[in-house]
């Protein structure tokens, strides 16, 4: 099957529906409409486009998500860390979709999950 593209959410709506920020998910349906449908986690959800970045190719970058510190306080008690400003930003690896905090802004990083070494996306946010 030939690829249609990947896309991720923009905020919080889609977040609370389910997708992680940061994370690309597979497109399965394009149909020039107002939405799309992706691959999350093998079940087919149709998300508004207006609320997702969309991108041709896979992604083989970390992406970097930046929250707010009302966003920081609901992460940290949801996934029991600290609630300072080292967790303000988390980066999301593209191939195994884990996530990392970090204090510094490398070009590249190790993922200590999946053993692979990709290039960071600073170049925007999720």
């Amino acid at each position: 099957m030939a690829e249609i593209g990947w896309a991720r959410s923009t905020g919080d709506f889609v977040a609370e529906r389910g997708l992680r920020r940061g994370e690309w998910y597979r497109v399965v349906e394009d149909n020039g409409a107002a939405w799309l449908r992706l691959d999350v986690n093998q079940v087919e959800v149709r998300i508004t486009r207006d609320h997702l970045l969309v991108r041709r190719d896979e992604p083989w970058t970390w992406s970097v998500v930046r929250l707010t510190p009302a966003g920081a306080a609901v992460e940290a008690k949801r996934h029991a860390h600290a609630n300072d400003e080292a967790h303000l930003t988390y980066l999301v690896c593209p191939g195994c979709h884990g996530r990392h905090h970090l204090a510094t802004q490398p070009k590249e990083l190790w993922c200590p999950q999946c053993g692979k070494i990709y290039p960071v996306d600073w170049s925007g946010g999720a």
